[in-house]
């Protein structure tokens, strides 16, 4: 992807694990991700759709706080 060079901030991926048939089309947008982005964290949420926020609020919330956290740390 052309577009993945220019993202020079640190960049919070939260992907669901449902629907499991589209495992393989994960595993290769985040590897395109992984080659691209220097300060990239990934975390799979399991059990959870497309919408994350509505499937997981809190976890979800929970994850991008503690991101956040973590990231504001190590500056």
């Amino acid at each position: 992807m052309e577009v993945y060079p220019f993202i020079k901030v640190p960049l919070l991926l939260i992907h669901a694990t449902n629907p499991e048939n589209l495992d393989d089309a994960r595993a290769i947008g985040i590897s395109q991700l992984k080659d691209h982005i220097d300060d990239l964290t990934v975390i799979r949420m399991e059990g959870a759709g497309h919408m994350l926020q509505w499937d997981e609020p809190n976890r979800t919330t929970n994850e991008v706080k503690k991101w956040i956290k973590e990231k504001s740390e190590n500056k």
